[in-house]
C-alpha cells in the first residue's frame, strides 16, 4: 500500500487498483509515498526497499520514452 496523497484530514491509498480514503488520525505520521503496512490491525510505515523500488520506476520510465523515441 502506497500514499498517494494527502488531502484534508485523509490520506488517500493506493492498493493495487484498489483505492482506500483513510483518515490521517487512524494512520501513523505520514507523508506522500509512504508505503504501508499492516501489521496486527495497525497501519506501519515500511519504506525498507524504497530507494531500490525508485530506481526501478526510473529504469520502466525510460524504457518507456527509448520505446516512444523508437516508433
Amino acid at each position: 500500500m502506497i500514499i498517494d496523497r494527502i488531502e484534508s484530514d485523509f490520506a488517500i491509498i493506493e492498493n493495487g487498483e484498489q483505492r482506500l480514503i483513510v483518515p490521517l488520525t487512524d494512520l501513523p505520521p505520514v507523508k506522500e509515498g509512504d508505503r504501508l503496512i499492516i501489521t496486527d490491525g495497525k497501519y506501519i510505515v515500511n519504506n525498507e526497499n524504497i530507494s531500490e523500488l525508485q530506481q526501478k520506476i526510473k529504469q520502466r520510465e525510460q524504457a518507456l520514452l527509448n520505446k516512444k523515441r523508437s516508433s
